[in-house]
């Protein structure tokens, strides 16, 4: 073989080997812009959602959060799974649990996919979740309960707000999904139903790139 042909051979070799590299690269560069919110990618490219878009998201690790008993809790993204989140608050009323209802139904709804999901309750206090033990534990015992910082509660509701015009955009008893990486990305509230809900996750699941 010339030493031309091996030249071109190198070359291709390195130019094959690179492009994921290349690839990763440019995906992290836009997603640090998307989310400085420099880059406003869902304007650019549409959307085929219907919940309401957090933008930027919001990465949940940033805000300190704890255990019922007090520990501190880090959201593990090791384990690259979707979550759902229901912002509750004690009494936890028709509202609150209808939207406790969809999120389990919902997850349910997606078969074998559902293993992909957890599901999170967050309130500003234990006593919070205390007032309300008997309906977490008889209708949503796989639910994680997380006391969540007022500094989180507070930021959820500036990052939706006006997303979406004649919503309701109260942070209270609104559902939330948390992509695998801890970004709180997508609201839904009591104005969207169940079907709405299980075509974004299905579209989300089956574009997602962790299994």
């Amino acid at each position: 073989m010339s030493v031309a042909s091996k030249s071109k051979n190198r070359m291709t070799l390195l130019l094959v080997a690179g492009i994921p590299l290349i690839l990763t690269a440019i995906s992290t560069w836009l997603w640090v812009f998307v989310v400085k919110g420099d880059i406003d990618l869902i304007g650019m490219i549409g959307t085929r959602n219907h919940g309401n878009l957090i933008n930027p998201p919001v990465q949940v690790d940033e805000f300190e959060k704890s255990t019922l008993s007090g520990e501190a809790y880090r959201y593990d993204a090791q384990l690259k799974q979707w979550a759902f989140v229901n912002n509750v608050t004690a009494p936890c009323e028709a509202t609150c649990q209808e939207s406790l209802y969809i999120a389990r139904q919902t997850r349910s709804a997606l078969g074998k996919e559902m293993t992909r999901i957890r599901r999170y309750a967050i309130a500003a206090s234990v006593e919070d979740f205390a007032a309300i033990e008997t309906l977490l534990n008889e209708q949503h015992s796989e639910v994680i309960r997380i006391v969540a910082s007022d500094d989180l509660l507070r930021m959820i509701p500036k990052q939706t707000a006006g997303t979406t015009p004649g919503l309701n955009m109260s942070p209270r008893d609104d559902f939330y999904v948390v992509d695998p990486n801890g970004w709180l990305m997508m609201q839904y509230t009591e104005q969207h139903t169940g079907r709405q809900m299980i075509d974004d996750m299905k579209f989300l699941l089956k574009n997602s790139s962790v299994d």
